[in-house]
């Protein structure tokens, strides 16, 4: 399979039958059917306004609107002609809501499943009735327990396979706020949403691919920062002088790659893209990249192979793509389709690659 059959069938969305409705998903967007499927009993008759943190399957069932930050997800949902809110839950608007469920995003820490509890309590009205899916094995347990700090009250009312799904009550009116975190990373004071990839810290796999870079190289030249995250490489491709675009699938993080962004008043062009889905024709003299190999956390090669296909597609002649990759993933057959490609570092964990088109 050729670069480009690789990068259209990332982009297929297929059409998953539950009931009479259809229900798409795709390649990248994290799939919740087997997990969701033991609790829909308890969740499927919600009377009044429905919110729906879980990825959507819920509201196959029962009317409501889906939250979620993912590009590929809000493509899925589209297609599926679900309404939706694009963010986290904590974008919801609030006391608007009488019930809402939510799936918390446990693999990416405790800042981020905390921020989950509070926007939920902002979300619902008075007496409303909150919903929350998780396993034992990440953190379930302590996190229910947060849980019924901020709503007073909690009690599991089924288990499966070590997936607990517990309820709360609005039972009194607080004002939670959820705020991004600041930190400092090579210098920089940056800031980002909770949940963003790294936030707070500097990622070691970003740190090995900025030390094998002489960014200077690159002024006046057009660069994308493919999976950007809170945007560090982007911001120091940027203060090198490069012309940087710089996208994720993650709003969130495209919100934080903005903040930062503006905060040392550099014009990068951020984007909320599946890959490239909203690149269009664009062309650019060089991608970097960190590519993503989990979702949640499961270890799944189709986002990272879809990027170096994109990363092909939207290079210039002679363009350069380098990326960072753990040592154990075998990036180097897709670089095979390039007109070059050599190792240009590597140490015990990671390895950064460049090709040319």
């Amino acid at each position: 399979m050729n670069l480009d059959a690789i990068l259209e069938n990332y982009h297929q969305l297929k059409s998953l039958e539950f009931f009479a409705k259809p229900f798409y998903a795709k390649a990248g967007a994290r799939k919740y059917f087997e997990m969701l499927q033991p609790f829909l009993k308890h969740l499927h008759r919600l009377q009044g306004d429905v919110l729906d943190a879980s990825g959507g399957v819920v509201t196959v069932f029962c009317s409501g609107t889906v939250v979620e930050s993912s590009k590929a997800a809000l493509r899925c949902l589209e297609k599926s002609e679900i309404k939706t809110l694009m963010g986290a839950v904590w974008d919801a608007p609030k006391e608007s809501f009488d019930a809402v469920i939510c799936l918390p995003a446990t693999d990416k820490g405790n800042a981020r499943v905390l921020a989950e509890l509070k926007g939920t309590y902002n979300a619902l009205r008075l007496s409303g009735e909150a919903y929350f899916l998780m396993h034992k094995d990440q953190g379930a347990k302590r996190y229910e327990a947060q849980a019924k700090e901020i709503f007073g009250n909690l009690s599991v009312i089924s288990k499966d396979a070590g997936w607990r799904l517990s309820k709360v009550v609005k039972e009194n009116r607080e004002d939670y706020q959820v705020n991004p975190i600041s930190f400092e990373v090579l210098g920089l004071s940056l800031t980002a949403e909770p949940g963003v990839y790294a936030a707070g810290k500097l990622d070691p796999g970003t740190a090995f691919l900025l030390e094998c870079l002489d960014l200077s190289k690159y002024a006046n030249k057009s660069l994308l920062d493919m999976g950007c995250g809170y945007g560090l490489i982007a911001l120091k491709a940027a203060q090198a002088g490069a012309v940087v675009t710089a996208l994720d699938d993650d709003v969130l993080a495209v919100r934080s790659m903005q903040q930062n962004a503006k905060n040392f008043e550099l014009a990068i062009h951020c984007i909320h893209s599946d890959v490239d889905s909203e690149l269009a024709v664009q062309m650019f003299d060089v991608v970097l990249m960190n590519p993503p190999f989990h979702i949640g956390k499961q270890v799944l090669l189709e986002v990272p192979t879809a990027f170096i296909a994109a990363a092909y597609k939207h290079l210039k002649p002679d363009g350069e793509l380098i990326l960072v990759a753990n040592k154990a993933l075998g990036y180097e057959t897709l670089l095979e389709m390039f007109s070059s490609w050599h190792i240009v570092s590597s140490d015990q964990q990671f390895k950064v690659l460049k090709a040319i088109k």
